[in-house]
C-alpha cells in the first residue's frame, strides 16, 4: 500500500509534477504521464524517454586515449572520470 505521504513526496521523473492517484494507476498532474500501480507494494516510476547513453560521458576529450574502453559503461562515473582527468 503506498501511502498518502509517501504520494505527497514523490515527483513525476519527467517534468518533476506531483502525482495524483486514480484507481488503477497514478497519474502526474504536470505532464499527464501514467504510472500502472502493478506492485501494490513499491512504486515504479520510469522515465518516458530511454536511458540511452545516460551512463557514458558523451565528451570527446575523454575518450581520446581509450583508457574508458576498459570500464564498462555503467560503472563510469563522476570520480572515475575525475581520477582519468587528473
Amino acid at each position: 500500500m503506498i501511502s498518502d505521504r509517501l504520494l505527497r513526496l514523490v515527483r513525476c521523473p519527467d517534468c518533476h509534477g506531483r502525482l495524483l492517484s486514480d484507481a488503477a494507476d497514478l497519474r502526474c498532474e504536470g505532464c499527464g504521464l501514467r504510472f500502472p500501480r502493478t506492485e501494490p507494494d513499491h512504486l515504479v516510476l520510469q522515465p518516458s524517454s530511454a536511458y540511452d547513453e545516460t551512463t557514458k560521458f558523451l565528451e570527446e576529450g575523454f575518450h581520446a586515449d581509450g583508457r574508458d574502453e576498459t570500464v564498462s559503461p555503467p560503472l563510469l562515473s563522476a570520480a572515475v572520470r575525475n581520477t582519468m582527468l587528473r
